[in-house]
C-alpha cells in the first residue's frame, strides 16, 4: 500500500524509511516548507531549552557555545535524537505529547527556573503559558516558520486521480487542513476523502472527521510508532486479492470513521480552525 508523507524534508525521509520498513511505499509530497524567521536568539542565562518539535533544532545549534550544557527537554524520541546529534548531550524525551513534555519538565526541574522554548511562529500549542502558570519563567523565541506550499504537487495529485495511493499519516491539524484544501483547489478533494487516514491525535483527525473523510484512525499513542501500527493494522484487514484502496463509494456509501464526533457545550474552538467546524476538544474515540 502506497501511503502519503506530508512532513517537510528532512523528517519526510526519516518517516518515509520507517514506513519502507513496515512493509508500505512512501509517498513523499510535503506541504510545508521550514524557513528561518529573521532575529537573533535570545541573550540571557536559562536553566533549560525546550522543545516541542524537531524543526528547531537546527535553530538550537545556532545558539552560543554555552547553551550545549543545558538539559533540552524535547516532546518526543526522535526530537531529542537531532539534538544530541547535534552536540546537547543531555537532551530528554518526553515520549508523547505537550502534557507529557511539562509533566517531564515539573518532574526534573523544579520551579522557580528560567526556560528557553524554542518554537514556530504558526503553532498550535499551549506550553509556554501552562510553564508560566506552574511557576516557570519562560522566553519564548519564534525562530522558524512552516510555510504551506500554494499547491499540492504534482505527483501527489496525479497518484490521487488514478487511485494510486491507499492511506496518508497526519501530524498536525494545520497539515490535516491544508491537504484538504490544496487537495479541493485541485479538483481531487473526493478522493482525498477516500483514502485512510491516520492521525497523531484526536485533535487531528477533527479536520478530517469534519470535512467527510471515510476512515480516520488515530493513533493509540501520539507518536509515530502508533501511527505505524495503525497501519499495520490496516494492511492485515485487506483480503487475499483485494484491492489496496478501496473503490470511490460515494458521500451516501461512506463508512462510518472510526472516531466520532460529540457536542462539547463549554468546547474552546482551536484559534485558526475555520468556522462551523467543530473544536478538537468535541473528538473523542470510540
Amino acid at each position: 500500500m502506497r501511503v502519503f508523507v506530508f512532513r517537510p524534508r528532512p523528517d519526510a525521509e526519516r518517516t518515509a524509511q520507517a514506513i519502507a520498513s513496515h512493509g508500505f511505499e512512501p509517498l513523499i509530497a510535503p506541504l510545508f516548507e521550514v524557513v528561518r524567521l529573521p532575529g537573533e536568539a535570545p541573550a540571557g542565562d536559562f536553566a533549560a531549552i525546550v522543545l516541542s518539535s524537531g524543526n528547531a533544532v537546527p535553530m538550537l545549534a545556532e545558539g552560543p557555545q554555552g547553551w550545549r550544557e543545558l538539559p533540552v527537554f524535547a516532546v518526543g524520541a526522535r526530537t531529542a535524537a537531532r539534538a544530541r546529534e547535534a552536540g546537547f548531550g543531555d537532551a530528554r524525551s518526553a515520549d508523547g505529547d505537550r502534557n507529557d513534555l511539562i509533566a517531564l519538565i515539573e518532574r526534573t526541574l523544579p520551579a522557580p527556573a528560567r526556560l528557553l522554548m524554542i518554537a514556530a511562529r504558526d503553532r498550535n500549542e499551549d506550553v509556554p503559558p501552562r510553564l508560566r502558570e506552574a511557576g516557570y519563567e519562560v522566553v519564548l523565541w519564534e525562530a522558524y516558520a512552516a510555510e504551506a506550499v500554494s499547491v499540492l504537487p504534482e505527483d501527489a495529485q496525479a497518484a490521487l486521480r488514478h487511485g494510486e495511493v491507499g492511506a496518508a499519516l497526519h501530524y498536525s491539524p494545520r497539515g490535516a487542513r491544508t491537504f484538504l484544501s490544496l487537495a479541493q483547489a485541485a479538483g481531487v478533494e473526493e478522493q482525498a476523502l477516500e483514502l485512510t487516514h491516520v492521525a497523531l491525535s484526536a485533535n487531528v483527525a477533527s479536520p478530517l472527521i469534519s470535512a467527510g473523510a471515510s476512515t480516520v484512525l488515530v493513533a493509540e499513542h501520539p507518536e509515530e510508532a502508533g501511527m505505524l501500527a495503525a497501519l499495520e493494522q490496516v494492511s492485515q484487514r485487506l483480503r487475499p486479492g483485494e484491492a489496496e484502496r478501496p473503490q470511490a463509494r460515494g458521500s451516501l456509501k461512506r463508512t462510518p470513521p472510526t472516531i466520532e464526533l460529540e457536542a462539547a457545550a463549554h468546547a474552546r474552538a482551536e484559534p485558526d480552525a475555520p468556522a462551523g467546524k467543530p473544536s478538537p476538544e468535541a473528538v473523542a474515540t470510540t
